[in-house]
């Protein structure tokens, strides 16, 4: 990582109330400076055949330096957890940093900073090039053509998956879910119509979305689960 984003990361968490200012002072630097890394290459992944995709890093990604932090950490917690409850047998642990986590690009976007949250089509593009570089460090090609379970949370997450798809050979469709994040839980359509179809309130947290999200999906997983994995007995709520 560069010094100058080392700098703003210190910043950002020690002085809050000089929030409006440092914004202003890193846009005044090459935004493209500022990226986080996938969570690839570390050691505490031990399950290296479940991936999980998101657009891109945020503010709390930036602060923390690490993938999928703040609220949509938060909230894949609690999807994992549910897979974890549902199926042990595969989803095995509760850390998401125990699973591959990867994003459709590695540049920082948020409002404040880039005026919008998300990655552009030419970032994905790059990204998924870099990323079929076959060599000792990078080698997320060979990564999901091996993966069992693909999980994209967003359009750009799928597209970051079919961009990937046309140059290797993906054997494994994905559990395609709207992102994590508050704004895609408010707006998924899909989730507003399974909600609606089950007569429950929109006036949910954020958690309760998400365990209604992992509802309407849990057939397709459990399908996956039984193809990969005959003997694995789902646990009984």
């Amino acid at each position: 990582m560069c010094d100058i984003s080392k700098k703003y990361r210190k910043k950002l968490k020690r002085v809050k109330e000089c929030y409006d200012e440092i914004i202003t002072e890193m846009k005044n630097e090459d935004v493209n400076d500022f990226v986080v890394k996938d969570w690839f290459d570390e050691k505490e992944i031990t399950h290296k055949s479940i991936v999980f995709i998101f657009a891109c890093p945020g503010r709390a990604e930036f602060i923390d330096n690490k993938p999928c932090c703040g609220q949509t950490g938060d909230n894949l917690g609690v999807f994992i957890g549910l897979l974890n409850k549902d199926f042990p047998d595969v989803f095995q642990d509760t850390d998401r940093y125990s699973y591959v986590i990867l994003n459709a690009s590695d540049k920082v976007h948020f409002d404040e900073l880039t005026s919008n949250s998300e990655p552009y089509e030419s970032e994905i593009k790059t990204k998924v090039n870099n990323d079929c570089d076959n060599n000792a460090n990078n080698d997320k090609k060979t990564l999901l053509e091996n993966a069992e379970f693909i999980f994209c949370f967003g359009l750009k997450a799928q597209n970051y998956y079919k961009e990937m798809k046309s140059k290797s050979n993906l054997k494994v469709a994905p559990v395609n879910c709207c992102h994590l994040g508050a704004r895609g839980l408010n707006n998924c359509e899909e989730l507003k119509t399974y909600l609606s179809d089950n007569r429950i309130s929109e006036e949910l947290s954020l958690e309760d979305k998400v365990k209604y999200l992992y509802k309407l999906k849990k057939d397709q997983i459990e399908k996956m689960v039984k193809t990969l994995n005959p003997d694995s007995q789902e646990q009984k709520n």
